[in-house]
């Protein structure tokens, strides 16, 4: 049993590297759960950016998540940790269930047009200038948990490793 246990951890493991699903966080995510983001690794000046958050059951039973509206966000940063753009700037107080099968695969998408994202409490985000070439910092957050633990006081949210993103020159 135990060597059939480290044969799976292995195909596990193979299939991650192979795959590419660098992002992952196995660290924070409760048990069961794989969560990625998946995104170009260097885009041209003015290129809008595509960006999928991905969630995946490789357990053997049903999760059922619960989670905020959106149930997702994406945060890019600099280097130094500045953040200057969110898909979402406000989440609603509301707890949504959401059941996920062995085996299945959540996606949640979302475009940055490498705009800053400026503004202030009374006139709310406005969308600013082009950000300038150099690297960046893409964050996948999904605003949810195993509704066990959110009903439980657990993390609310689970997080994907920063990617990181170059932008250059255009040709």
């Amino acid at each position: 049993m135990k060597r059939l246990r480290f044969f799976l951890a292995g195909l596990l493991v193979g299939f991650v590297a192979l795959t590419g699903l660098v992002g992952c966080v196995t660290n924070s995510n409760p048990q069961g759960l794989l969560l990625w983001l998946e995104m170009p690794s260097e885009v041209s000046a003015g290129e809008t950016v595509p960006l999928t958050l991905k969630i995946k059951n490789i357990s053997a039973r049903l999760i059922v998540l619960g989670h905020a509206h959106p149930a997702y966000n994406f945060i890019i940063t600099r280097s130094d940790g500045t953040e200057v753009w969110r898909w979402a700037t406000g989440i609603l107080d509301i707890l949504l269930a959401k059941s996920v099968a062995p085996g299945e695969e959540l996606s949640f998408m979302a475009e940055w047009d490498q705009r800053e994202l400026q503004g202030d409490e009374r006139h709310g985000p406005v969308e600013g200038d082009l950000v300038t070439p150099g690297t960046y910092w893409v964050h996948g957050i999904f605003h949810g948990n195993l509704l066990e633990k959110v009903y439980g006081g657990g993390a609310e949210e689970l997080k994907t490793k920063p990617k990181r993103l170059v932008i250059k020159l255009s040709d």
